[in-house]
């Protein structure tokens, strides 16, 4: 019998808290080890309890989820951090993202979506929420900013690589992107070892938040394989478009 995945919820809200975890009891894969309120008895729970995952709100007090994010990181990194909030503005993600989070996935998502980001974050991948993706989008949608920036590195690149640099912020597993792309699991390995190498990053969230923020992002149901690598300027609604050639 595999191992139950072990939980730990940190939101202020006791009432939210305490919903959430009778929702995940009837769960055999999982169990919910404990909840805090707050950072200070968030940190003390995850030294006493030791989780696999903390399902961590961002609005909290005193300290907000952002602020205690690379605490747990620094000190508990065996730890995967999912960040299950009611806000989706474009810098919380990004921040989340870039400060180690597994994910990213609101508080509107349905059970077996938030079993399917545990899932993922045990696995060390990468979980955003559809509602997230679109949330991004539409702010990149709407940026004016040249996003050619740190265009010599991605420029190296091949194509294969630039297809999965999209395909990583929409949580997908390196299965499901090697069944999307017609590749094995090993391929999928070998291009996100390169893709870390050629951009200088540590690991695949970071990578993700790297394709959100430099425009790789875009809200579609499925991936269009690329003809290049060079992330396009603007994002075109509803589809993954190809990055055009400058």
């Amino acid at each position: 019998m595999n191992k139950r995945i072990r939980i730990l919820i940190v939101d202020d809200h006791e009432l939210f808290r305490h919903g959430l975890a009778e929702l995940l009891k009837g769960r055999d894969e999982l169990i919910v080890v404990g909840e805090a309120g707050d950072a200070q008895e968030a940190m003390e729970r995850v030294q006493s309890l030791r989780p696999d995952v903390i399902l961590l709100d961002i609005q909290m007090p005193v300290t907000s989820g952002l602020e205690l994010l690379p605490r747990l990181r620094k000190e508990f990194p065996e730890c995967h951090v999912l960040i299950l909030t009611a806000y989706d503005r474009e810098q919380d993600i990004i921040n989340a993202l870039e400060l180690g989070a597994a994910g990213y996935v609101l508080k509107t998502i349905n059970p077996e979506g938030l079993l399917r980001a545990v899932r993922l974050a045990v696995r060390g991948e990468i979980a955003l929420s559809q509602a997230a993706i679109t949330t991004v989008a539409r702010q990149l949608r709407g940026d004016k900013v040249n996003r050619n920036v740190d265009c010599g590195r991605t420029m190296t690149l091949t194509p294969r690589e630039g297809d999965i640099l999209r395909m990583l912020p929409q949580g997908l597993s390196n299965k499901e992107m090697a069944r999307q792309l017609f590749i094995s699991e090993h391929t999928v390995r070998a291009h996100l070892r390169n893709i870390l190498d050629k951009l200088g990053l540590h690991n695949r969230v970071q990578a993700a938040a790297y394709s959100v923020r430099h425009g790789w992002v875009q809200p579609s149901a499925s991936v269009q394989p690329s003809a290049s690598v060079q992330p396009s300027a603007s994002v075109q609604p509803l589809r993954l478009a190809n990055p055009p050639v400058s």
